[in-house]
């Protein structure tokens, strides 16, 4: 978990590669109706997040019960999202990712371009 520039998906595809686990992002779990918003500018409200966490959920509990080990690269800033898409699960650890203010934005600065 983190914020858009803090290595969850490059240390997550990372560690699938090491452990030969599944990596998800989980952007690409978003509706159609999601993107468009986000697209807009608009944030998503806990209803909006609601049926993707449930997603997610669903993703992380069939791949445990298909005997792989997931990694999943996800904001989930939120406690109450992370009690979502964990709910039922056991044993996933929940790493945070974090830097500093400058490191995150030279990052987001470079992916776009700047």
């Amino acid at each position: 978990m983190g914020v858009s520039g803090s290595g969850k998906s490059t240390l997550g595809k990372a560690l699938a590669v090491e452990f030969g686990w599944d990596f998800f992002d989980a952007d690409d779990f978003h509706s159609v109706e999601n993107i468009s918003r986000m697209s807009a500018g608009l944030p998503l409200t806990d209803a909006d997040r609601a049926p993707w966490l449930a997603a997610l959920n669903r993703q992380l509990f069939s791949t445990l019960e298909a005997d792989r080990y997931p990694v999943l690269a996800c904001s989930a800033l939120k406690e109450k999202y992370r009690i979502q898409l964990l709910a039922g699960v056991e044993g996933i650890p929940v790493i945070y990712l974090k830097g500093s203010f400058e490191r995150i934005r030279s990052r987001l600065l470079a992916r776009e371009g700047h």
